[in-house]
């Protein structure tokens, strides 16, 4: 969860160079849940897909041992780096970087949108839906976790 304001950053400098593709493999039993990760999703505003790896059989084919491991694959579908744990940012937006100017010169780089259907775009919009969101009314502001410090 800790990678996932990196990786926004990175969709947003990138938007139609980088396709990042979220691989959840659970720790806990519970986290095999395929709506338990459809609120994570919704709750973290995560705008890219995520395949539930409930059996670890994606997990056991890229070898990752620990969370989170992150991959870069070039468009020729090569694996060109790995970063694991948390942080790492600027490498790995320089490597990022490096791969769209070397395939974008060999004019192998596809730059068109990729459409998605988010999953929020699938329920809508629920102020309300998740602890910690707060909606102003005309008369009060309803908090729906009993502890929270907001700062605007």
């Amino acid at each position: 969860m800790h990678i996932i304001p990196d990786l926004k950053k990175l969709e947003k400098k990138y938007p139609n160079e980088l396709v990042v593709i979220g691989v959840h493999s659970a720790k806990f039993e519970n986290e095999k849940d395929t709506e338990n990760i459809r609120r994570i999703v919704l709750r973290y505003e995560i705008e890219h897909p995520i395949v539930n790896d409930a059996d670890f059989a994606i997990w056991k084919a890229y070898d990752v041992d620990s969370w989170p491991t992150r991959y870069l694959i070039d468009p020729a579908g090569y694996i060109i780096g790995r970063l694991k744990g948390e942080g790492g940012y600027p490498a790995l937006d320089k490597a990022i970087a490096d791969t769209i100017a070397e395939f974008r010169k060999r004019g192998e780089l596809n730059e068109a949108p990729l459409k998605l259907v988010l999953e929020r775009a699938k329920v809508g919009d629920l102020p309300l839906a998740f602890p910690g969101k707060s909606w102003l009314t005309l008369r009060a502001i309803v908090c729906s976790s009993p502890i929270r410090i907001t700062i605007a």
